[in-house]
């Protein structure tokens, strides 16, 4: 990404990566004008002009999804625009003039692109056959034959999907085979939402070769060719009918419900795996119990990412263990906050990957005081048969009468830490992501005390250092190198910890808020401690990968090749 800033200072960065090796591939976006000034390598190049669009995110991402696809197929995506001539013709004409004058892409028109000579339905399967195909779904759409017919060669050739809502009014029966795939919704017709419409498109299509080539490579690697057939979408019905020779399907994660193999089942009994779900399909591990430390991480822009990212990670993990029958810990809120209601979340979850669910609950919460007294009680009613809550009190010692500061926050430091040890005592392992490194509640950032208990007790720990937080500094220190955020004088710039700091040393306790051992305990054991069946090279990929799907990945694989303490022993 060439801009006036990385032009002034060229001299002082490192350009060597720049050049015409064959093993490299490079897509150069001009952000400024004068960016074929960077190097003589762009003399004879095309550079992607970005300078004069209003939307350049949209036109990055359209471009280089475009250049992707081209990497990955040696030719020029062709759109294919299924439409209803009658509601449909004028606004499909306009996006192909904004096709063929705005973008690289090719387009399919049946108006201009269809000779009168030729049979209409051998030549829109001919066309399908090699297009990525973009709906224009209108209010008479699915009453068209021949606009049904585009969808089912769609699907048939398992052709790349994108359908753009234009219903106005209403229709009467939707076309049931229009569903599976990406959905864009838009008001108008403006350069905007065409560029929007083209770049949801183009990353579909990403995906579906995405998938197409790593299922393939997958199924070859496992020597699964005989017996499984990779799809690159999500199956339904539709499939089983084009397959009919198959039996066995690898698709992409994450996983379907349990609700729609019931439907395929009802159809045709087959057997349907994505990757990780194929690899645990014998795992041992069943029933483990996995206690999750993800909250949020005060850092997280730092790593290009949103707090958004790290929910969509939680809820992917819980998703996977929920799918292998594995019992979920989670200390805290499990409300986490008014925005994103993981206790909602987690209950949709096991309704779809448990069918034991309501037999017993796969959720275990734990909260400590003062915590446990802001959970509402209609919640605890509507997870009853899904989540057991456990209270951890403060032991008797304490008086939680007294309303007096510091003696509230040295009963709550008390419990939190009371709350840790028991759910180390009890978990198989660890997995921990983000979190507060400052204005915490306890003696140490909740993270810390957690990852600290597990290594002492030698439960494997997965820490994932992509979103930051937390987990990313006890990265640092597996490493060798001690963050300022773990220690006595770093947090003693808050004054509520340095006030609780304080009291435990009035009480001769200073030696129980003891960072320095913690410390020493993490560079000690290093990446090696964490005994989590990932090797060194693998357990670094994981403290860098932001990637959900590479994690738990690695996550599974560690899973695979540990030996789990039994508990009960």
């Amino acid at each position: 990404m060439i801009d006036d800033k990385l032009l002034l200072d060229k001299n002082n960065n490192d350009l060597s990566l720049i050049t015409s090796d064959g093993e490299l591939n490079i897509v150069s976006f001009a952000i400024s004008k004068n960016a074929c000034k960077l190097s003589s390598y762009f003399n004879d190049k095309n550079l992607i002009q970005l300078y004069n669009p209003n939307n350049t995110l949209d036109t990055m991402i359209l471009n280089l999804a475009h250049y992707i696809c081209k990497c990955m197929t040696d030719k020029k995506q062709k759109v294919f625009i299924s439409h209803a001539k009658v509601d449909g013709k004028n606004i499909a004409k306009d996006l192909q003039h904004y096709i063929s004058t705005e973008t690289k892409l090719d387009s399919f028109f049946d108006a201009h692109n269809i000779q009168e000579s030729t049979e209409w339905k051998n030549g829109l399967e001919e066309n399908i056959k090699d297009s990525i195909v973009l709906v224009y779904y209108t209010d008479l759409y699915s009453t068209r034959l021949w606009c049904r017919k585009e969808i089912l060669f769609a699907k048939k050739y398992d052709r790349p999907i994108v359908v753009v809502n234009l219903l106005k009014k209403r229709e009467d029966r939707s076309f049931p085979y229009m569903a599976n795939v990406p959905n864009v919704k838009v008001a108008d017709f403006s350069d905007e939402n065409y560029l929007l419409i083209l770049k949801s498109l183009l990353v579909e299509t990403v995906r579906y070769y995405y998938h197409h080539n790593t299922l393939e490579e997958f199924v070859a690697v496992n020597k699964l060719e005989k017996d499984f057939t990779p799809i690159a979408f999500t199956p339904e019905l539709l499939t089983l009918i084009n397959k009919n020779g198959c039996e066995n399907f690898i698709y992409p994660d994450p996983p379907i419900g349990m609700e729609e193999i019931e439907i395929l089942n009802s159809y045709k009994s087959e057997i349907y795996y994505t990757p990780l779900t194929y690899l645990n399909k014998n795992s041992q591990k069943r029933g483990l119990k996995v206690a999750i430390s993800i909250s949020e991480s005060q850092d997280i822009e730092e790593y290009g990412l949103r707090l958004y990212h790290l929910r969509s990670l939680i809820v992917e993990l819980a998703r996977y263990f929920l799918a292998f029958d594995m019992q979920l810990m989670y200390g805290g809120d499990i409300k986490y906050d008014m925005q994103f209601n993981f206790a909602e979340i987690i209950a949709q979850l096991v309704q779809s990957y448990n069918q034991e669910y309501t037999k017993n609950a796969v959720v275990t919460n734990y909260n400590s005081y003062p915590y446990y007294q802001k959970i509402d009680d209609a919640l605890k009613t509507d997870l009853l048969d899904i989540v057991d809550f456990i209270e951890i009190t403060p032991d008797e010692k304490h008086d939680i009468n007294s309303l007096i500061e510091p003696v509230q926050s040295y009963i709550t430091a008390e419990t939190l830490t009371k709350m840790r040890k028991k759910m180390t005592s009890i978990m198989d392992i660890k997995v921990v992501a983000g979190g507060k490194t400052e204005n915490f509640s306890g003696k140490f950032p909740g993270v810390l005390e957690e990852a600290y208990l597990a290594l002492e007790n030698g439960i494997p720990i997965y820490l994932i250092g992509g979103f930051g937080g937390g987990a990313k500094k006890i990265i640092d220190l597996l490493n060798g190198n001690t963050p300022e955020e773990f220690s006595v004088e770093y947090q003693s710039k808050n004054e509520h910890f340095k006030t609780l700091y304080q009291y435990y040393k009035d009480k001769g306790e200073e030696h129980q808020i003891n960072y320095q051992s913690i410390n020493d305990l993490f560079i000690e054991k290093g990446i090696e401690g964490l005994n989590n069946g990932l090797s060194v090279d693998e357990n670094k990929k994981l403290f860098e990968s932001k990637n959900i799907y590479e994690i738990i990945y690695l996550i599974f694989k560690g899973l695979h090749n540990i030996t789990v303490k039994d508990k009960n022993a």
